[in-house]
């Protein structure tokens, strides 16, 4: 962005070496990003710049590795802001110049890191520039500051929405900006919350001002092609035309630069993709794993790492629509190639903590590989994948069914587009006869669930007796295995099991516990409960079977280790799990478990519940997810409420059984209500 920094002047003017000069005009004038690192590296290491000229040159580089995606090495210049800030002392101008330039460009290089909330100093650095900006007098830099911090608020939900983000442009007032620069980030903003709200008067606000944008920009640069790519995606939207306002010629650094901003990469690519140009639009969406895996690589925090995956969520629909819509690729190719990209999303943390998403030698996951692996150990064996939900380019909710009947004959695989209107519209059904009224009758909840059955299989059928199922969305609260087909429930005819992701089919191996050993922790006061645990022990009798009674967390703790299986019947709430006399919660009990345990089932109400932080599943929190972090074979909860009686049945069977778990015929005649909340999650 050009523009009159009195900052940036008075710093310049400052500097004594030649080749700093030309580095700093190269960086900040000339607008090559990344160009001058390894010269501002030489400069700083040979010793020859003297003390501002040796300052100026670290909070450049800092601007450079930023711009470049070397947080890791940003971040280090940073932690030594107050050496630098004690370089400067002297409240010249010159000094207070650089001063605030570094407090500018580090509070940037924070925030674009995922650190405006978790790293007090983003807000401080802010204070501190703004501090130095009006002692200088420095208008234009006041503006320019306020319009990054904006850039920045955009990456994040501050609760500001939309209309507290245009808002915050009433703070540029009399600014000396270019207007380009306004209706452009306007126009953006607008487009963007259309797409995540479907608001028709976004959609024409975004259009008025990305014409404007195209119209005033004197810039045929990359800036003008991302406002082209907007306009194009926008008016697309607007009247279901293609209509390119590309130039024929693309000019310099619109893709390099534009892999930054994953905003204006996920813009770029679809119009690229509107106009007919697939071929390009391929290359940019190609590397962005490998951009990931680096950029999440350099901190270990999940706050961090939820920031960038989210940042590029829209890039990764854009990524699997395009994949579903090529008409080149044949269904087994679609079929990996989808799954592909979803698992670099799907439940990522849990991935990495347990097995590692890395599976090929270029270090990036290999679909391929996983299924493979993944036959080996179960034999016959289909699988189910639910994607992410996703806008389409005609800004409709759609996700993904990828079916495969039998993992090792890849004619088997499908990809099967299923409209998310008619899954929200269930969805209230489902509340309607489910959670609000479990006692509603029988026949409504089956028409409920022959609609799910309706939806998710339309254009295809099971032909497989045993499923390994992904879900997503709403398969995570109603259970696939309840859908009913031809009058009757899945679960009746195939065996349907469920993992967070592909990946923890290829889980490490567990440890056999030290002995063969059950712990029942049961309500001494629910006589349901009670019968429940002595059934248990009847069943087991020839293995070491001990019954609890109301235990603390510190019971928990000392009788689950070196156990082979837990099993818990009481009841849930709020994430609470309420005993006689004790109230545990359930995170505190989950991490008070050992690891490597056969079993553990959860016979409580709203148990199974699945709580998403982030919209792309990155990171699921439930018991389930939890303890397959500690490589629990069989985990068994329950989504919503259960009723006593399908708790004992479902005892009964699970332990005749020898823990080959299936959902017990006897309840089949039962309100799927009582008992259809059921997930068998593991290996």
């Amino acid at each position: 962005m050009k523009i009159d920094s009195f900052v940036y002047k008075s710093i310049k003017d400052k500097l004594s070496n030649q080749k700093l000069i030309g580095c700093v005009f190269l960086h900040f004038e000339g607008d090559k990003w990344g160009g001058s690192i390894t010269n501002l590296t030489n400069l700083i290491d040979n010793g020859s710049l003297n003390n501002f000229d040796m300052l100026a040159a670290k909070i450049f580089l800092c601007r450079e590795y930023s711009f470049t995606y070397r947080y890791d090495k940003a971040l280090e210049i940073i932690n030594e802001h107050e050496k630098i800030e004690q370089g400067l002392k002297n409240n010249n101008v010159h000094n207070r110049s650089l001063k605030g330039f570094m407090y500018h460009n580090y509070a940037i290089t924070l925030g674009y890191m995922g650190r405006k909330e978790s790293d007090k100093r983003y807000s401080l650095f802010v204070s501190e520039a703004e501090k130095q900006y009006l002692a200088l007098n420095a208008k234009n830099d006041i503006n320019l500051l306020i319009l990054h911090t904006i850039d920045i608020d955009t990456h994040y939900d501050t609760g500001l929405g939309l209309p507290g983000l245009i808002k915050r442009y009433d703070q540029l007032s009399g600014s000396v900006l270019d207007p380009y620069e306004i209706y452009f980030r306007k126009g953006i903003l607008y487009l963007i919350n259309h797409i995540r709200n479907g608001k028709t008067t976004h959609l024409s606000k975004a259009v008025d001002l990305l014409k404007k944008a195209y119209t005033d920009s004197n810039n045929k640069g990359y800036k003008y092609y991302w406002t082209a790519s907007a306009l194009t995606v926008a008016k697309y939207m607007q009247t279901g035309k293609n209509k390119s306002y590309l130039p024929e010629r693309p000019p310099w650094g619109y893709k390099s630069k534009a892999k930054r901003f994953p905003i204006i990469l996920f813009i770029v690519v679809r119009a690229l993709r509107l106009t007919g140009d697939e071929k390009k639009a391929k290359k940019l969406l190609m590397g962005i794993e490998r951009r990931l895996k680096i950029l999440t690589g350099y901190f270990e925090d999940e706050k961090y790492k939820l920031f960038i995956l989210e940042n590029y969520g829209l890039v990764i629909e854009e990524w699997i629509q395009s994949l579903f819509e090529d008409v080149h690729l044949q269904s087994d190719k679609k079929f990996l190639y989808i799954i592909h990209v979803n698992e670099i999303l799907q439940n990522r943390f849990l991935t990495e903590k347990l097995t590692g998403f890395l599976v090929n030698k270029d270090q990036l996951i290999h679909t391929a590989n996983i299924l493979k692996k993944f036959s080996n150990k179960r034999k016959n064996t289909g699988v189910l994948y639910i994607s992410c939900r996703l806008k389409n380019s005609k800004n409709e909710d759609v996700l993904y069914l990828l079916k495969a009947d039998n993992v090792k004959d890849n004619s088997t695989y499908s990809v099967h587009k299923i409209d998310c209107f008619q899954l929200d519209d269930l969805f209230n059904s489902f509340r309607k006869y489910f959670l609000n009224n479990p006692s509603s009758p029988k026949k409504n909840q089956d028409l409920v669930l022959e609609k799910y059955g309706e939806i998710l299989f339309k254009d295809t059928c099971l032909n497989a007796n045993k499923y390994v199922t992904i879900p997503n969305d709403f398969a995570l609260t109603l259970p696939v295995h309840m859908a009913r087909l031809n009058g009757q429930y899945l679960y009746e005819n195939h065996d349907i099991k469920y993992l967070p992701n592909l990946h923890f089919s290829l889980n490490k191996k567990r440890k056999q516990a030290l002995q063969n050993k059950t712990v029942v922790y049961y309500h001494s006061k629910e006589k349901n409960a009670v019968k429940e645990a002595k059934t248990i022990e009847r069943l087991l009798r020839k293995e070491e079977v001990k019954l609890i009674a109301d235990p603390k967390l510190a019971m928990f703790k000392k009788t689950s280790q070196n156990s082979s299986r837990v099993h818990i019947v009481t009841h849930n709430k709020d994430g609470n799990i309420i005993f006689k006399g004790s109230i545990i919660n359930l995170d505190d009990l989950c991490n008070s478990l050992p690891n490597n345990l056969n079993s553990a089932v959860f016979n409580i109400c709203k148990g199974g519940k699945i709580e998403n932080q982030s919209k792309y599943s990155i990171m699921y929190k439930s018991i389930a997810h939890a303890l397959m972090l500690k490589n629990t074979g069989c985990i068994i909860t329950h989504t919503w409420d259960l009723s006593q009686e399908a708790s004992n049945v479902f005892s009964n069977k699970f332990y005749k059984s020898n823990e080959n778990f299936s959902i017990p015929k006897e309840l089949i005649n039962k309100k799927p209500s009582e008992y259809g909340g059921y997930m068998i999650w593991g290996k």
